[in-house]
């Protein structure tokens, strides 16, 4: 088995996974975060602070969740009346009319994309300042064929970020990768950290 440890900068969206089609004959080099076309990526809760239940993990991540769609205006009320009042339900995919189409892993937090095929509606919230978050995603299926799961793990103690790792099993290779600040004390860094982020990534081959 070959290990290999290097470092790779992240830009613009950063770290991001969607659920492609790859049955379809468009291309993707545009943001499908949230296109309806995009298939189900599986979400499961996988590891809660101490002493919390898993359905008390559950509550934990979802009184976190955050959204620029929750916004109390009227446009934010009428447009996005759905996933606002059914959000909670969406999170824990629950809801049969909608589903988890990407997600994108920033230090300290995660931003979750959801879809509508029914409606052709859309909705995204973000989680920040979990204890303890840890996510595993089920996207189907790569080309050759495997299921891709990814695990994220992110760690605070009190208001202090910890980590933010995310490992990634392709079946035939498998890459842990901690996601870091290039400049931690950057006075105009936004809430996503853009353009102010790396990898550390181990990579895992002949497994």
């Amino acid at each position: 088995m070959r290990i290999t440890t290097y470092k790779r900068d992240l830009v613009e969206d950063g770290y991001r996974v969607i659920g492609v089609d790859y049955g379809s004959d468009h291309r993707w080099d545009w943001d499908m975060s949230t296109d309806c076309r995009c298939i189900s990526i599986q979400m499961s809760l996988t590891g809660t602070a101490d002493g919390q239940s898993h359905d008390d993990g559950w509550k934990s991540l979802i009184s976190l969740a955050d959204s620029d769609m929750f916004l109390d205006n009227e446009y934010a009320r009428r447009e996005h009346a759905d996933f606002r009042i059914n959000y909670a339900e969406i999170m824990r995919g629950s809801h049969p009319d909608w589903y988890l189409s990407a997600f994108k892993v920033f230090v300290g937090g995660i931003t979750l994309f959801f879809v509508n095929p029914k409606t052709d509606d859309s909705g995204f919230l973000w989680i920040v300042g979990a204890k303890c978050l840890k996510l595993a995603f089920k996207v189907p299926y790569t080309r050759l064929g495997f299921d891709t799961i990814y695990n994220v793990h992110i760690e605070h103690d009190g208001e202090e970020h910890l980590f933010t790792m995310v490992e990634e099993d392709l079946g035939y290779i498998r890459y842990e990768n901690e996601i870091k600040l290039k400049e931690p004390g950057k006075k105009d860094d936004n809430f996503f950290h853009d353009g102010n982020q790396y990898l550390v990534v181990t990579e895992y081959v002949g497994l």
